[in-house]
């Protein structure tokens, strides 16, 4: 599944001397230019359907795929079934109402969840090899729909208030429902936050017998929102105290793990097991952590590009693609594997073509299907050959102009881990709250303090090498600070190769700073300065723990 991050610096950020888009959009007029370094991607085929792709920004009610025992379904005001190594159409079955949640996977008999209409009462579930709809019920009242699932037995629709409807797909008989409470299923478990909202525990059922598996304490005002693996069993949870994270259930108590959460939509971006090992991307950001079972915690892993997300698996790796202005690679979506053991290498196995790259920044839908990548395109559904091979990510940096002293997209994703503790109080911030949330978007709950950090890596554009475009994109950004989102900028000595602050009443609190061919960007509000402590002093001491962070990033891709 595909969910494509938000790049937050691209509404502030000139990026460009003669564009107001990314440099690497505009055509290059050097030789590396003259044909694309990434060969496109081979169509296996390709096939019509009906309808517009259901796609909803809350990522636990699925998007428009479903694949399974050699199929791959696509939902719209239909489910249409397709064999997904020949695009042989096997199936259609129109639905009765609007789509507004399915499940993530059919079951093993191929069979999915689908909820329909105003206020999402009704739910069905849809037989894909049978092509026929094989159960329907309403649950009686309005449902705020978490998500909906099945199993091989019982139907779920978890709502986030009232618990677990459960419906058997045998008898088509409604089961007694689990709750109440904000509620999460996956098609093996139901869990439910359950109990006063002064302390809360999580209840986990398994889904198909509704039987009462364990508690596990929670605490005050807990929601469940999301169940992202079963083993370790891994939900996505709140709780007044650590905020939004992905909670360890093994225990005796909720036990919070990895990065925080944003609270926006989606939560969490793409979550894979591959060779046993969880590996889950958060939701609009370039972050990935994996599983550690020795430790038992969600650990660092990878940073991908800003725009990059995680769709799948194939071959011992991760399947990742990247929307792209690039001419390396033809305009259009790199699709790149990344193997576990060599993060920071990744393979481009080649780029979608620009129709294919269009859908793909509008729909966020894409499945890994055996050796496809599967996208719907305008009105049709295409396969796209995944290859066992590619070109390394480090020759394409370098067609793109990249030098050994320049640092890269990864390099500069996600650098707030290398803010200080000090550093964040001074501004009003408390560290080790809830940890780092991985879009970089820190906010501190009790003094309202804001404070976002985001960095770009400028590639070559024409005549200009990357430290050109990057000057370019600093002195075109400070010009237009004021009617940018930014306050009005001023000359920052001493910071990066250039920098500059401002602190205005209408635009908050910013800070921009250069770093050979990269440009980062921070902005605040609210922010309360710590005693005897000036703004300008405080965001030079954020710059220079983000420097330092990009500069220990860089070192370790080096070494």
């Amino acid at each position: 599944m595909l969910r494509v991050p938000v790049v937050l610096v691209a509404g502030v950020l000139a990026l460009s001397s003669c564009s107001s888009g990314d440099p690497a959009a505009e055509p290059r007029t050097g030789s590396s230019a003259s044909t694309p370094v990434v060969a496109p991607l081979d169509v296996a085929w390709h096939a019509a359907f009906a309808g517009t792709p259901f796609d909803e920004v809350d990522d636990s009610r699925g998007d428009a795929l479903w694949s399974g025992d050699g199929d791959v379904s696509i939902v719209t005001s239909a489910v249409t079934t397709y064999d997904a190594g020949t695009g042989e159409r096997r199936s259609v079955v129109d639905l009765p109402g609007k789509v507004c949640a399915i499940s993530r996977e059919v079951n093993a008999d191929g069979v999915g969840a689908v909820a329909l209409g105003r206020g999402c009462r009704t739910v069905v579930a849809v037989d894909t090899r049978a092509g026929k709809i094989v159960g329907r019920w309403e649950t009686g009242s309005q449902v705020y729909l978490q998500d909906v699932s099945v199993g091989d037995r019982v139907v779920v629709a978890a709502d986030a208030s009232n618990g677990a409807y459960r419906f058997d797909l045998r008898s088509g008989r409604p089961l007694p429902r689990l709750g109440p409470g904000s509620a999460a299923s996956d098609g093996v478990l139901v869990v439910v936050a359950s109990g006063p909202t002064s302390h809360q525990d999580f209840e986990v059922y398994d889904q198909d017998s509704g039987r009462l598996v364990r508690k596990v304490a929670g605490g005050v005002n807990t929601d469940v929102f999301d169940i992202v693996d079963d083993r370790p069993l891994l939900v996505a949870a709140h709780t007044n105290d650590v905020g939004n994270h992905v909670m360890d259930l093994s225990g005796r108590e909720a036990v919070p793990s990895g990065r925080e959460i944003d609270v926006s939509y989606p939560n969490l971006g793409g979550y894979e097991v591959l060779d046993g090992t969880l590996f889950l991307q958060y939701g609009g950001a370039p972050v990935v952590d994996a599983w550690d079972g020795d430790r038992a915690r969600l650990a660092p892993y990878a940073v991908l590009h800003a725009s990059e997300a995680v769709v799948g698996t194939h071959d011992g790796r991760l399947v990742t693609v990247e929307t792209s202005g690039d001419p390396l690679t033809g305009g259009g979506t790199v699709v790149r594997a990344v193997d576990p053991d060599d993060p920071e290498e990744p393979i481009v196995l080649g780029a979608a073509g620009v129709d294919t790259a269009a859908l793909l920044l509008s729909t966020t839908t894409a499945e890994v299907v055996g050796d496809v990548l599967v996208t719907p395109v305008d009105d049709e559904l295409v396969a796209l050959t995944l290859p066992d091979d590619g070109v390394p990510q480090s020759d394409l940096d370098a067609a793109a102009g990249l030098g050994d002293g320049d640092y890269t997209p990864a390099d500069a994703a996600d650098l707030c881990p290398g803010l200080r503790p000090a550093t964040l109080e001074a501004v009003g911030i408390r560290a080790g709250r809830g940890g780092y949330r991985a879009d970089c978007a820190l906010l501190d709950v009790d003094t309202d303090a804001f404070l976002s950090t985001a960095a770009f890596a400028s590639t070559a554009d024409g005549d200009l090498d990357p430290v050109d475009v990057a000057e370019h994109t600093f002195a075109n950004t400070v010009k237009a600070s004021g009617t940018n989102n930014l306050p009005p900028l001023a000359p920052l000595p001493g910071l990066g190769d250039q920098a500059a602050w401002g602190d205005g009443k209408q635009n908050g609190t910013g800070l921009l700073v250069r770093v050979g061919n990269v440009t980062v960007i921070v902005q605040g509000t609210r922010l309360a300065l710590a005693r005897g402590t000036s703004m300008k002093e405080a965001l030079r001491a954020i710059g220079e723990d983000l420097v330092a962070e990009l500069d220990r990033r860089q070192a370790a891709r080096l070494r």
